[in-house]
């Protein structure tokens, strides 16, 4: 409980490291589970399950290019 000591920052920057990786990783299958999806039906099913975790900075900004890929299938079904 020492105000002082300085090991409660190393392993908190241990811990967003750890965080930001895992953020990186689910975005990562969750672009392949987007880019698996045949259909409209699909894609909006993945979005409703993953739900509020799109909103994570990382995962937001590896998955926002498709949305474009979305809208170029609704698109093509009109």
């Amino acid at each position: 409980m020492d105000p002082d000591d300085e090991s409660f920052k190393e392993d908190f920057l241990k811990f967003q490291d750890r965080i930001l990786e895992l953020d990186m990783k689910l975005a990562s299958i969750l672009c392949q589970a987007f880019d698996d999806s045949h259909n409209l039906e699909s894609v909006f099913k993945l979005i409703s399950i993953v739900g509020t975790v799109l909103e994570r900075p990382k995962i937001k900004e590896e998955f926002t290019y498709k949305y474009i890929q979305i809208l170029v299938m609704l698109d093509d079904e009109m």
